[in-house]
């Protein structure tokens, strides 16, 4: 495999050179537009952001059921079925590119960095929406030094060179479970998080 690098696009089909050889990370930028009512998803969001006791959704169902999962699990409120049917159409994009009808999703409000360091995925691939707040941080591969992963070292060879999912953006990160991809997965890490703008993310994973 030739050196690994990350495609950006803004639109869905930048999701689908994930299945390229030479990328490792393929990202749909700024995609909130095309999910749906803008005012409301953002009313839901801020509220999800802002308030302490916000759920922690772990959901692991068939795709024709998630729907009524997300109604159920999701606050009610302004907003919150708009943002289940924008879940739902991510989902479903999922599902579509990777031929399976289930999903393993995960809603969180995010007050510090879950994964500090640097470090690659064990699984074949895992898709990543921030909602809101800074995005997750990830290293092209003329910038890591994969031998430094996960250690207290820095993986970055050039910390000026790290850079950043922004919310709004979808990201697909293939995993060292890919077929093919063992050695290249795509390098990221949690960014450090402020109290006053915890993150709000969603995570799917193949069921």
């Amino acid at each position: 495999m030739s050196i690994a690098h990350v495609h950006m696009g803004d639109d869905w089909q930048a999701l689908a050179s994930i299945y390229q050889p030479n990328i490792n990370g393929s990202v749909a930028q700024n995609m909130m537009p095309l999910l749906g009512d803008s005012a409301a998803l953002n009313e839901a969001i801020q509220r999800l952001q802002t308030t302490i006791h916000s759920p922690d959704i772990r959901l692991h169902c068939a795709l024709d059921d998630l729907p009524q999962a997300l109604i159920d699990a999701l606050p009610t409120g302004n907003g919150m079925a708009e943002l289940a049917r924008a879940i739902h159409t991510i989902s479903d994009a999922f599902c579509i590119l990777f031929e399976c009808d289930s999903v393993a999703l995960r809603l969180s409000r995010l007050n510090k960095a879950m994964c500090p360091k640097f470090h690659v995925d064990h699984i074949p691939v895992r898709l990543i929406w921030t909602l809101a707040g800074p995005g997750t941080e990830w290293l092209s591969e003329d910038n890591a030094d994969r031998s430094q992963l996960g250690t207290p070292g820095d993986a970055c060879l050039c910390p000026g060179a790290i850079q950043q999912l922004q919310a709004g953006d979808i990201a697909l990160m293939k995993g060292e479970g890919w077929e093919g991809n063992e050695g290249f997965g795509f390098i990221h890490r949690s960014p450090a998080v402020s109290s006053p703008e915890p993150r709000l993310v969603l995570t799917l994973d193949l069921a």
